[in-house]
């Protein structure tokens, strides 16, 4: 039970299945995930992919967390082997498009990669979406899986050969840490650019060149995606991705940003963002710096108000990392990081498995109309005294 990701709430089955476009002028390939309502069943030619991938990122995840290489790898192993259990959804399955599909590009976090946010992601595609969960080439995964383009002895021969990109740890100095962030964020935005090109190529034509061998068929997408209702969401640095992703491209009608990390993001961003834009924060993670550059996007009295959509945000009482699946798929027992896997919850804090449930209900209500609800900010069976919730109007709930 403790490291099983929630079922998806939505009416459709879920299927997914990994891609890997060469992008108009890129050296090598960008890593998806795509999540998708379908109507296979599991059974022996569909089935539940393991949530990590490859024990290379299980040993990330530790090397984040500041433990040796040594143990890091040996760890990766066991956790990859004995407590990496499978997402819900089926690997290669055909797509269900009786009806055009919105689409959502999701962006990780620090140390994220694109199972991260599975739970998320299933959950959005089980309520009719296509969800592109990234895997970012920007040193800042816990480990990113691309091909890069090698020249052979013949000039007219190219290969592409399997490369590995590890996590970049920060420097120690507050200021460098950012600015190294900052460096990331550019390669970032770049590729949510050429994320939004790749998902309009799939929905026009369904032709590209992609580096992973699959018998999947992706012209299944061709004219059923609903290009015309294209959110962009993100987690914690992917949140900052989210804002200079819609400030720098108009294809995305509305951004959703789950516990923004804004300090690297540029100053001025505030009037070069033109669509609504949901913030969920996470109370424990937040510092006033951070909230202050989270309210210059929601205080729009400087500029005019007609241009400027009415923006949300709303803090749920729980640590940061809730909002991926790490908590959920390894249990404490598996997971020596306490802060990260321990039991906060039970001194006042809201249990992952809910407040994965919450936020979703909060994403759905708020911008993506999936379905009707009969009061605002209700608090889904279960949860007591509303989970911690606040909602609050142009401003900011700190403890």
């Amino acid at each position: 039970k403790g490291i099983g990701l929630p079922a998806p709430s939505g009416q459709h089955r879920v299927g997914c299945v990994d891609v890997m476009p060469l992008c108009p002028g890129e050296e090598s390939g960008l890593l998806f995930r795509l999540y998708y309502p379908t109507e296979a069943t599991l059974g022996s030619e569909y089935q539940y992919p393991p949530w990590i991938p490859n024990r290379l990122y299980a040993k990330g995840y530790l090397l984040f967390k500041s433990y040796s290489s040594l143990v890091a790898a040996a760890m990766g192993s066991l956790i990859s082997t004995f407590c990496g259990q499978n997402i819900p959804a089926l690997y290669g399955a055909p797509v269900k498009t009786s009806s055009p599909l919105p689409v959502v590009l999701f962006s990780h976090g620090v140390a994220g990669m694109r199972t991260t946010y599975s739970a998320t992601c299933c959950d959005l595609a089980s309520h009719g979406y296509l969800v592109a969960a990234v895997e970012h080439r920007d040193h800042a995964s816990c480990y990113c899986y691309t091909k890069r383009k090698k020249q052979t002895s013949s000039q007219d021969s190219v290969e592409f050969v399997d490369e590995w990109i590890p996590y970049e740890k920060p420097p120690a100095s507050f200021a460098e840490a950012h600015a190294l962030r900052a460096q990331q964020l550019v390669l970032r935005q770049k590729e949510i650019k050429l994320g939004t090109d790749f998902i309009h190529c799939l929905g026009e034509t369904g032709e590209f060149q992609n580096l992973l061998q699959s018998d999947f068929d992706f012209k299944q997408f061709k004219g059923k995606l609903d290009l015309e209702h294209t959110v962009m969401m993100g987690h914690s640095f992917g949140a900052a991705a989210t804002v200079t992703g819609l400030a720098d491209d108009k294809r995305f009608k509305v951004g959703v940003a789950l516990d923004a990390y804004l300090l690297p993001v540029e100053e001025g961003i505030e009037t070069k963002v033109e669509q609504p834009l949901l913030f969920i924060n996470m109370w424990t993670f937040q510092w006033p710096d951070n909230v202050a550059r989270i309210k210059s996007l929601v205080n729009t009295d400087n500029v005019q108000a007609d241009k400027y959509p009415q923006r949300q945000i709303i803090t749920l009482r729980y640590v940061a990392i809730c909002v991926s699946n790490v908590v959920s798929k390894i249990p404490a027992e598996c997971s020596v990081p306490s802060s990260c896997t321990g039991n906060p919850w039970g001194r006042g804090y809201t249990e992952p498995s809910v407040v994965l449930v919450l936020y979703l209900h909060m994403i759905k209500q708020d911008h993506m109309n999936i379905y009707q609800v009969s009061a605002l900010y209700t608090a889904p069976a279960g949860c007591n005294d509303n989970c911690g919730v606040t909602q609050s109007s142009n401003i900011m709930t700190l403890p």
